[in-house]
C-alpha cells in the first residue's frame, strides 16, 4: 500500500471507501453467524476487533492466568407448589388401599375370563 500523503485526493477517498466496505462486510459475517448460527457457533464480545489499520491487535501480556466468566447458577426455588396437608395423609392411605383391593378384583375377574374361554 502507498502512504497516505502520496495519493491523489480520488484514490484517499477509494481507499478510505475500501477499508469501510471491507469493515462492513466482517460487521455483516458477524450479524448473520449470530442470528443464523448455532449458539455453539456465536462469537464473544470483543472476539473480532474492528481496526481502522487493518492490523490486528496485539493481546496484551498478563501475569494472571484467564479464567472465564461463567454465569453463576441461581439456587433452586422449588417446585412452586406447597407441601401436602397433613390431614389428607389418612385419605390418601385409604385411597390406596381400596385401590389395591380394585385391582385384586380387576386381576381375579380378567383371569376367570381367561380360564373360561379356554374351557369353551
Amino acid at each position: 500500500m502507498q502512504r497516505l500523503a502520496d495519493l491523489s485526493p480520488l484514490e484517499l477517498e477509494l481507499e478510505t471507501l475500501r477499508r469501510e466496505n471491507k469493515i462492513l462486510r466482517e460487521q455483516l459475517t458477524l450479524l448473520k453467524q449470530h442470528i443464523f448460527g448455532r449458539k455453539s457457533e456465536r462469537l464473544a464480545p470483543g472476539q473480532l476487533a474492528f481496526v481502522e489499520e487493518g492490523a490486528l491487535p496485539q493481546p496484551e501480556p498478563t501475569s494472571e492466568p484467564a479464567q472465564p466468566n461463567a454465569p453463576k447458577k441461581k439456587p433452586s426455588k422449588g417446585h412452586g407448589r406447597a407441601a401436602f396437608p397433613e390431614h389428607l395423609f389418612g385419605h390418601c392411605r385409604v385411597f390406596l388401599e381400596l385401590w389395591g383391593h380394585l385391582t385384586d378384583i380387576r386381576e381375579g375377574l380378567a383371569a376367570a375370563a381367561t380360564s373360561a374361554a379356554a374351557a369353551a
